[in-house]
């Protein structure tokens, strides 16, 4: 497994590394423009959304679509393929059927908080004269779970459903809980009430693990 592991590693570092490296610049450039450009408060911040007024919504929500696509982009194929390839152990080695959901989970806490680290550090020094740490820190929280829950609720729809209508049914999802400025189905659009948000998405995290699970037990069978 320790041979998995570092490859995991590995490809969760170096794929698509040139994608990766624009994406984030682009990402950089626009949170400096959008930093100049809007006061950062608990009333008005990145997670406000526009709704679908125009059909310019989703240029105008770039900010908060990048923040989801760019680790996701990094995470999703290189999780799924490592579960996926994980299947003919499990049949020698049942005892630890659960060991490759608890080890991508894990991983995939460490890459949110990491990313989360990364993200909203250069929002606070970009706006560290009228921002505080606290609400930083209350964003940050909320955005890690947010982050996490997403992750996982694609990486089940990815290894349920065949093809690309895993990919298909993330992207309608985006597009509907961007367009609604909801809380619904995980995505954070708005930032009404942290606390609360917060508290959804922790039941709703116990409830993707576990779908997780279930998922990776079906493909075994497959």
């Amino acid at each position: 497994m320790k041979a998995e592991l570092d490859l995991l590693y590995d490809q969760l570092l170096v794929r698509n590394l040139k994608t990766k490296i624009c994406l984030i610049i682009l990402q950089i450039g626009l949170l400096y423009e959008y930093c100049q450009e809007s006061s950062f408060n608990s009333a008005e911040n990145i997670f406000n959304t526009f709704p679908a007024m125009t059909s310019n919504f989703i240029f105008q929500n770039l900010n908060w679509i990048l923040y989801y696509l760019v680790p996701l982009f990094a995470m999703i194929p290189v999780f799924k393929e490592f579960l996926l390839k994980q299947n003919v152990f499990v049949w020698i080695r049942k005892s630890n059927s659960r060991l490759p959901v608890v080890l991508v989970g894990g991983l995939i806490l460490a890459s949110s908080i990491l990313y989360n680290l990364y993200f909203w550090v250069v929002v606070w020094i970009l706006k560290i004269k009228t921002i505080s740490v606290l609400f930083i820190f209350r964003l940050g929280l909320a955005t890690i779970l947010s982050l996490m829950g997403i992750t996982i609720l694609i990486l089940v729809l990815t290894m349920l459903l065949r093809g690309i209508v895993g990919e298909l049914l993330t992207v309608v999802l985006f597009l509907i809980v961007l367009a609604l400025k909801t809380n619904w189905a995980i995505l954070i659009t708005t930032t009404l009430n942290l606390k609360f948000v917060s508290g959804i998405l922790v039941i709703w995290l116990v409830i993707l693990v576990e779908l997780l699970n279930l998922a990776y037990r079906k493909t075994e069978l497959l």
